[in-house]
């Protein structure tokens, strides 16, 4: 007889990082070793308004502790995989309840932190959530980060023997390509949120300078934009407060302003319109200011290399038929990359060596 497990998460709509990893494990072969259980946990059925804090999200407390309670006390499971948050309004309005909840029923628990936010956020925590949060986290069997750069961000919470590596996973069927040359050369694609925390705005004040250089350049932007951060306020590379930037000026003022001939804003794109934008892409951007820059970054970093890094410039068809042997000729051998690299920032540390698969 199979062991029941209990998955509480997300699920797309709406399809960011979260909600795609969790239905890649839903529909991963655990089904044929588990008995899966799943408890769904969406608020908002959008991105623009995932987050927000209002009456919504207080009756979707309390519909949460109703449905986990009923669920661990109907099927049993030996074990919860919970993908916790990142925030103190996420930790005091599910994560520290979740938790205590599991550990009542004498249920293991597995956490799974799909971001690299926490460390720097629970710095600024009120004393007695941290305190509740270190103790709902006694009980953890497992945490479960995305990259080894990243296992400090339970350093607060979680024994380091409890601390393990699980990479972000991608179908990598879909993105099978015969033609690798079928592309057009100076096209930069950034797939992802539109905001300043995945560097939206930084990108578009390097067009200017970029295109002066490179003339033929087009960028073209998929997602959707947002204002406002509901995770992200500290760049997790130099652990200072981000000072924010509205998307939706970035957005106005290069679409009406002498560059506009090189920007479009794609909006949200998917299917075979994803698949013929990412085949004609030559460089594809990921742009952060995280440590690992999450969801997007699966759909290049599973055709040959992975980035630890907040950098990644990759054309993804042809980075997923022939494998490099050395990613740092991607970035360093051609032009196009440097220039990109210098005209977004000059004072900043663009090379790091990414680590092979």
């Amino acid at each position: 007889m199979k062991k029941r497990v209990l998955f509480i998460g997300p699920y797309p709509p709406p399809y960011s990082g979260p909600e795609m990893g969790m239905k890649l494990l839903l529909e991963s072969s655990l089904r044929d070793s588990f008995d899966i259980v799943f408890l769904k946990t969406n608020v908002r059925s959008t991105n623009e308004i995932k987050g927000r804090f209002d009456h919504h999200m207080i009756l979707a407390f309390f519909s949460f502790i109703i449905r986990l309670t009923y669920s661990i006390a109907r099927y049993r499971p030996v074990l919860a995989y919970y993908p916790n948050t990142a925030t103190q309004v996420g930790w005091i309005g599910r994560d520290i309840w979740c938790l205590f909840i599991c550990r009542l029923f004498k249920v293991k628990s597995v956490i799974h932190l799909r971001g690299s936010h926490l460390k720097l956020n629970f710095q600024t925590f009120h004393p007695l959530v941290k305190k509740l949060s270190r103790m709902a986290c006694r009980s953890v069997s497992l945490a479960l980060v995305q990259a080894e750069c990243l296992k400090d961000q339970y350093d607060m919470l979680i024994p380091k023997e409890k601390i393990k590596i699980l990479y972000n996973a991608c179908e990598t069927s879909e993105y099978d390509n015969d033609d690798l040359e079928d592309y057009k050369p100076g096209t930069v694609l950034f797939m992802g949120h539109l905001t300043q925390a995945k560097g939206y705005c930084d990108l578009i004040r390097a067009i200017p300078s970029v295109v002066e250089e490179l003339p033929y350049t087009k960028f073209y932007f998929a997602g959707t934009l947002r204002t406002g951060e509901n995770n992200v306020f500290f760049n997790q590379m130099t652990g200072t407060p981000l000072e924010y930037e509205d998307p939706f000026i970035s957005h106005e003022r290069i679409s009406t302003g002498p560059y506009k001939d090189n920007y479009t804003h794609l909006g949200l794109i998917s299917g075979a319109e994803k698949m013929d934008m990412l085949k004609q892409t030559d460089i594809f951007k990921q742009f952060t200011s995280h440590h690992y820059s999450g969801w997007t970054d699966q759909t290049s970093q599973k055709r040959g290399f992975k980035n630890h890094s907040r950098w990644l410039f990759v054309n993804l068809f042809r980075i997923h038929s022939h494998p490099v042997s050395d990613p740092d000729l991607i970035c360093l051998t051609d032009h196009r990359f440097r220039i990109l690299f210098e005209k977004i920032d000059l004072t900043r540390q663009f090379f790091r060596k990414p680590e092979i698969i």
